[in-house]
């Protein structure tokens, strides 16, 4: 019965004994992966730090700083992608991946990652393999810099006046790009692009007229690089419109003339100057009419007719007529004779001396030695003016009294 006793009572302390002798370190020694030492007295593995944080542009080079304290020689380091794959252990990679690799001096295992993805975003692990095992997270964000995607953006566009355009300028980037929308007259004006008061990536434009055709451009940025900016012509088709300068003009016969007319169209189509409905050919020999025509911008032209001399048969109503094929326009001009009416002549008179002493007592009239003898006195003009008046208002009466009397005559006879 003693000899069951001891029996048992040893069994009971054999795994006492055996913590005593080997040191409790709480592993599982039939774990391969795990090493034991011993502990007595050892300090255990630490790190830096156990969370970092860490933001990175795309395209750059990272690295992710690991330093570990009192690693001892039996425990191996790996790095853990935020997928949990195992990227590299110690020194050693253990994917394909070129771009990771372990840098640093003693003490330190630093994860390399070269021309970083927007896929290598997350939360990236520092292990060392003690049990439990002890690591430290990384943390990376990953910025994208704005880019235009072109296929999924607008490009030029032709409309007809009236009708509506849609232009997109489709964005990638993190954070989100903002974009906004800029316009710039396409010809002529040199002049700064104007800002629209309108942000996102689709531009709209209702009742589209012939003032919108310039050239829009979407920039979107987000802060992590330069702007991008991407330009869009708009092109708007409308009919001619036909402006003159005047539409009377007077000419002498013999005389040079020009007429001139403005014509405002897209596409231009075709101008021409009509006499009585019909086209003036002007390759006609001795015609009497050339053309000329020039662009001033903004899609308006000048287009002149040139008379070289004026004959009779010129004068009349002149049109100026243009059309493309959406539609047509035209203004009228009418051309007259210039008459030259003649100048007033100039009447001289001569006074002897008598005649200015009567005129003297007459008039009031002082005669001025350095004056001309040809001046006549304002008031003699008067006085025989008012003798003219006087002998008028006597026909008149004449002929009223003759008027009236032939009436009593003709009412007497009825």
């Amino acid at each position: 019965m003693k000899i069951m006793e001891i029996f048992l009572l040893f069994i009971i302390t054999i795994p006492f004994i055996k913590a005593q002798t080997e040191g409790d370190t709480g592993y599982d020694y039939e774990d391969a992966f795990y090493e034991h030492f011993d502990y007595s007295g050892a300090v255990e593995p630490t790190f830096d730090s156990a969370v970092q944080n860490i933001t990175v542009k795309a395209g750059h080079t990272i690295i992710l700083p690991c330093r570990i304290e009192n690693r001892g020689t039996k425990y191996a380091i790996i790095w853990k992608s935020p997928d949990n794959i195992i990227l590299t252990m110690d020194y050693q990679p253990q994917t394909d991946e070129p771009r990771y690799s372990i840098i640093g001096e003693e003490n330190e295992w630093n994860l390399q990652i070269t021309n970083v993805l927007w896929e290598d975003r997350g939360s990236y692990q520092c292990q060392i393999n003690t049990k439990p095992i002890r690591y430290k997270t990384v943390n990376v964000n990953v910025q994208v810099p704005a880019a235009i995607v072109d296929e999924f953006s607008s490009n030029d566009a032709t409309v007809d006046e009236g009708e509506t355009v849609v232009l997109y300028c489709n964005v990638t980037g993190v954070p989100r790009p903002e974009v906004t929308w800029y316009k710039k007259p396409f010809r002529g004006l040199d002049i700064d692009r104007q800002k629209l008061d309108k942000t996102g990536e689709m531009l709209v434009i209702k009742n589209v007229s012939r003032y919108c055709d310039d050239i829009y451009s979407c920039v979107a940025e987000n802060g992590v690089s330069s702007a991008v900016s991407r330009q869009m012509r708009v092109t708007v088709e409308y009919p001619p419109e036909v402006t003159l300068p005047s539409s009377r003009m007077r000419q002498i016969l013999g005389k040079a003339t020009m007429f001139e007319c403005k014509v405002n169209a897209f596409p231009v189509g075709e101008t021409s100057w009509r006499k009585f409905g019909e086209k003036i050919r002007i390759k006609e020999e001795d015609s009497g009419f050339s053309t000329d025509a020039y662009e001033i911008g903004g899609n308006t032209w000048v287009v002149t007719l040139t008379i070289t001399k004026v004959r009779q048969t010129d004068y009349g109503k002149y049109e100026c007529y243009s059309s493309n094929p959406l539609g047509s326009d035209s203004e009228t001009l009418e051309f007259f004779p210039y008459s030259v009416e003649p100048k007033p002549t100039k009447i001289s008179v001569e006074y002897n001396d008598k005649e200015k002493h009567k005129l003297k007592k007459s008039t009031g009239y002082k005669h001025d030695k350095n004056s001309s003898n040809k001046e006549l006195p304002i008031r003699r003009r008067a006085r025989n003016g008012s003798g003219d008046s006087k002998s008028n208002m006597t026909s008149l009466h004449l002929t009223l009294l003759a008027l009236t009397l032939t009436i009593t005559f003709i009412s007497l006879i009825c």
